[in-house]
């Protein structure tokens, strides 16, 4: 058979279109047929002891108080009125030497009697200690205390220093009165430290009789950050 060159194009076109559908359909049912499994899923359950624990978030640490430094003041010798009492002296009493009795003689017999005696007495006792302000012979013991609370305004700017306060302690060991005897060179710390002040209590000092007196003690607060 004899085709023309138009003929020839068109059959040509013809096979080459054939082909590609075949192999088109050829592959959608390769798809079709061969699919591809999906992967399994497992339930796996979690055993204590295996890998790490969770971390723990560790709560903020609370700010410490501000500590008070126990530090010896000496007091200034303007500040204590140092009134010394004498020691009463103990009068010697007077004891009677026991004098004899005579002797009686009765008629008809003899006879004797004596009859002694002794008198004795205690001198006066020391009486209480006078209400001045004296020096101790056993400075003053702090027996309840209290913490300054550190001024926030002071915090914030890092303001640190140490006040001195004053203690007038009376003969039954209550605090009749404070003043700042040092500053700390801020206005509120020293306040701060003043208020505190308020809550101690103290067992009173004691002369050199072992009386309770009128006695002035030192106390520092120290502001620390």
């Amino acid at each position: 058979m004899n085709f023309n060159r138009d003929e020839k194009k068109g059959l040509l076109f013809s096979i080459i279109f054939h082909i590609l559908c075949c192999g088109l359909v050829g592959l959608i049912a390769l798809t079709a047929f061969h699919t591809i499994p999906d992967e399994p899923i497992y339930d796996v359950a979690l055993v204590a002891g295996g890998g790490d624990a969770a971390p723990e978030v560790a709560p903020p640490e609370p700010e410490p108080e501000p500590e008070i430094e126990e530090e010896k003041v000496k007091p200034r010798e303007d500040d204590i009125l140092e009134k010394r009492e004498k020691p009463i002296p103990q009068k010697k009493p007077d004891v009677k030497k026991p004098t004899a009795n005579p002797k009686h003689t009765a008629p008809g017999g003899t006879g004797s009697g004596t009859n002694s005696g002794t008198s004795g007495g205690k001198g006066p006792g020391i009486g209480p200690a006078s209400d001045a302000i004296q020096a101790p012979a056993v400075p003053p013991r702090v027996t309840r205390s209290r913490m300054p609370s550190y001024p926030n305004d002071a915090r914030s700017k890092g303001i640190t220093g140490t006040a001195v306060v004053r203690f007038l302690v009376g003969k039954g060991g209550q605090v009749e009165s404070v003043i700042l005897a040092r500053s700390s060179g801020n206005g509120s710390l020293d306040q701060a430290a003043l208020s505190a002040a308020g809550g101690f209590r103290f067992k009173p000092g004691l002369d050199s009789y072992g009386r309770p007196i009128r006695c002035y003690a030192y106390q520092p607060f120290a502001f620390r950050l």
